[in-house]
């Protein structure tokens, strides 16, 4: 097999970790619905997921530093769809969150060696290019396997969804085994370097505002399918068709993120994309029950939230040229628990209050992004430098 149709394999394995991930928020009202549960207590099972995955997998990382990574590879791998398979078994709600738990910490040792392998098995050259595709695949989960988990729950169980995911998982091994060339560990960062970088002011605010940037869209991905099929009263089919919709303009808006940072400079692309998803935002909540107002405003939202991740990490690398994979582990974890943080902070608007609020509350929570990107571009108004010019250290 060639390098290149291993680093496809790799791709695939991670789009399967990321419908993993994503599934909930497609099929979370029909699961609320089997289970007879309040759509916020199963909107937990996304943060479950989310913290296992942010809090375990560089433990995991540092501890198996030396192990082979295709060993490792292997291992989780068998993890990952045992606590998808197991799902068919499981009706208890606590049961359910164990093998979500479970599910988050595998994909997440899996996710982090499968880039790593992808870059050891690229040509000189192509190591970007290679982790890019390992990445997509992850994206790719958004825009099929979401809203083709939605079609499968409306046609079976929602568990054969993840029953699914297992046995993939397992055919994928079968040509891991086969085909993935073992490759020796290397030394790890110690956690306590890893968390020095915390202590620069510059790269704080950017993890601060990675953090709430997320949080404003988990808040409504979390539940993004019982708000449109009650608030905005769209249809079993069409919320499917919106969901396959918003994948794809979420990649597109994460391609033109990175090609006005390119252009323009992290700053100016951070500010336009938070500034359009605050205000698209503050739309869905005066135009929610419109549908078709809707329609315009969920793809308005998918490019502009998705474009901001590109102009976050060209800043970090920027202000940590040197540290390049701490940035990246830190960030990934980041994401994790913004994830985490939406969807505990949706769940809670929608017991004390209803499912429209939710986009309030995401505008204010993108809105912090928004004013902390301010106070840093004021700082370096004030201290005569030009921000985020491209091909200059900002």
């Amino acid at each position: 097999m060639k390098n290149s149709t291993r680093i496809y394999l790799l791709s695939f394995i991670s789009f399967l970790i990321g419908t993993a991930e994503y599934i909930i928020a497609g099929i979370l009202d029909q699961i609320a619905q089997d289970l007879n549960l309040p759509v916020p207590v199963i909107g937990q099972m996304i943060t479950v997921f989310s913290i296992a995955f942010a809090v375990g997998t560089p433990l995991v990382i540092t501890l198996t530093s030396s192990v082979d990574r295709k060993k490792l590879l292997i291992f989780f791998m068998l993890v990952f769809a045992a606590a998808n398979l197991v799902t068919l078994a499981l009706s208890d709600y606590g049961w359910l969150n164990a093998s979500r738990a479970a599910s988050g910490l595998s994909a997440g040792v899996v996710e982090v060696i499968a880039l790593t392998l992808a870059a050891t098995l690229a040509a000189p050259g192509k190591k970007a290019g290679a982790i890019a595709m390992v990445v997509i695949g992850f994206s790719a989960a958004l825009v099929v396997g979401v809203p083709l988990g939605r079609v499968i729950s409306g046609i079976m169980d929602w568990r054969y969804i993840f029953a699914g995911l297992g046995v993939l998982t397992l055919a994928s091994l079968v040509l891991v085994v086969r085909a993935i060339p073992s490759t020796r560990g290397e030394a790890a960062v110690p956690l306590k370097h890893q968390l020095k970088l915390l202590k620069n002011g510059q790269i704080s605010i950017v993890y601060v505002m990675t953090f709430f940037w997320i949080s404003a869209f988990s808040i409504i991905y979390s539940y993004i399918s019982p708000y449109l099929a009650n608030v905005a009263r769209m249809a079993d089919g069409t919320i499917s068709i919106m969901l396959l919709i918003c994948g794809i303009a979420s990649i597109i808006g994460s391609r033109l993120g990175g090609w006005f940072t390119d252009k323009s400079g992290y700053a100016p692309t951070l500010l336009a994309g938070f500034a359009v998803h605050c205000a698209t935002l503050g739309l869905f909540f005066l135009f929610g029950q419109s549908a078709w107002i809707m329609y315009a405003l969920l793809i308005t939202w998918s490019l502009s939230a998705w474009s901001s991740g590109p102009a976050l990490q060209f800043r970090l690398i920027s202000l940590a040229p040197e540290s390049t994979s701490i940035i990246f582990s830190c960030y990934t974890s980041m994401i994790q628990f913004g994830m985490a943080a939406g969807a505990i902070a949706g769940g809670v608007v929608i017991q004390i209050g209803s499912l429209d609020q939710l986009p309030s509350v995401g505008a204010a929570s993108v809105l912090v992004s928004l004013v902390l990107l301010a106070t840093v571009a004021s700082e370096k108004a004030r201290s005569g430098h030009k921000l985020g010019l491209p091909g200059r250290k900002a």
